[in-house]
């Protein structure tokens, strides 16, 4: 007797779910879950909350009042991982609610999310994939306003790498970001870019590797306008390039060094003056005993400065120092001092092109950090803190300093 196909395929289509097990046991059974979940609550007392300078008072609401306020933070983080045979997958969730005491009108809740995808194919691909989205406060320290304003940012990139072998790779990469950040009595201010790059490797990635990197960003404004001089509806496009040799060495299982030197290139459609500049990053950490290792860097770079509608050259280096004093108390000394210049932009005091010639703005600043780490128990940690910054600025409203000291408690879930 002929069997009945019709009957059969019904049978196999419906039941087909049965199968799974048989299929995906085996990928089941060597999947991973893990991640952590994190509750926080702070205090901090800022003595310059709107990063004024000295003698100034805030701005109405708050005209007359003192530049110091103190606040509490509450937040949650949760960062759930999958890791599916050489696949895994990181997602990231947090959310901070912010209150001050007295600047009331700057209470708000910022949040962020990221999903990761590190893949491996095979004995030769791998790479990853990043989304992320973040909304914020803008820095008070960017914009001179006693105003709230949120900012949000987006982010994707990915990596791909090739392993020709076991000493060569070669590495290709792009990215994709826009931020959307608001302006007093102004619109938005929208930043888009997206760059791609590559990287020709040599070495084992392991303890030691030299490349050769390139890499092209390509950026928009839009709404810069007002802080540019432009007639309304102008886009202003830039185009930054950058070439580097890249290293890092293990010289000894106490001492790593990493390094980066090359040369970056922008050119913008308002024909601001943006010359090329040597960039890099040098870091190198010593673990000096069992309980103690120092730290080091000085990095140069060009990047997008949102607040000017422009380019930043900023140039930081920092020296800092991690003690484990005990099995339940590290404590963390670290000092930077930085410069920034902006080449082609300078402004009033309120953030408006000068209609006379002024100084290219140019600022230095020094932040100093101590904290301290204590651990009473595996799942609770107390962390008390203090930090000063000033900066210094050819254009003097745009110079102030700061001392912040507060506390911060962490619960991490079991």
């Amino acid at each position: 007797m002929k069997p009945n196909c019709n009957f059969l395929c019904r049978a196999a289509s419906h039941n087909a779910w049965l199968l799974l097990p048989v299929v995906l046991g085996p990928a089941i059974a060597h999947a991973q879950f893990g991640g952590t979940a994190t509750a926080s609550a702070g205090l901090e007392h800022n003595s310059n909350v709107f990063a004024l300078p000295s003698g100034e008072s805030p701005a109405s609401p708050y005209a007359g009042s003192g530049q110091g306020d103190t606040l509490t933070t509450l937040g949650v983080e949760l960062r759930p991982t999958y890791q599916l045979s050489q696949q895994k997958f990181l997602i990231g969730l947090n959310g901070n609610d912010f209150r001050y005491n007295h600047f009331t009108t700057l209470n708000h809740r910022e949040y962020g999310a990221s999903a990761e995808w590190q893949w491996v194919a095979g004995g030769a691909l791998d790479g990853d994939l990043l989304a992320s989205r973040t909304r914020d406060m803008v820095r008070f320290a960017d914009v001179r306003s006693s105003e709230l304003f949120l900012q949000t940012t987006t982010n994707a990139s990915g990596r791909a790498e090739w392993h020709l072998n076991r000493r060569w790779s070669i590495e290709a990469r792009g990215s994709a970001f826009e931020n959307d950040s608001p302006r007093p009595n102004a619109q938005s201010l929208v930043l888009k870019e997206h760059s791609y790059g590559s990287s020709i490797k040599f070495g084992n990635t392991v303890d030691t590797f030299f490349a050769i990197a390139g890499d092209r960003y390509d950026g928009t404004y839009t709404g810069a306008e007002a802080l540019a001089g432009l007639s309304p509806n102008t886009t202003i496009t830039y185009h930054r390039e950058t070439l580097h040799l890249v290293g890092d060495r293990s010289v000894s299982k106490d001492d790593v060094l990493h390094g980066e030197i090359g040369y970056t290139k922008t050119t913008i459609s308002t024909g601001s003056n943006y010359p090329g500049a040597v960039t890099g990053n040098l870091r190198y950490r010593h673990q000096l005993t069992g309980k103690t290792s120092v730290e080091a860097g000085l990095r140069r770079e060009v990047v997008s400065y949102i607040t000017t509608a422009g380019q930043e050259i900023s140039t930081l280096g920092d020296v800092g120092a991690l003690w484990h004093a005990t099995g339940k108390i590290d404590v963390t000394v670290r000092v930077a001092a930085g410069k920034d210049t902006y080449p082609g932009w300078s402004s009033q005091p309120n953030g408006l092109p000068s209609p006379t010639p002024l100084p290219e703005r140019s600022d230095t600043s020094h932040q100093e950090r101590l904290s301290l780490t204590y651990t009473p128990w595996i799942h609770v940690s107390v962390a008390p803190y203090v930090q000063w910054n000033s900066r210094s600025s050819s254009i003097d409203s745009y110079g102030y300093s700061q001392a912040i000291y507060g506390i911060v408690i962490k619960g991490l879930l079991p």
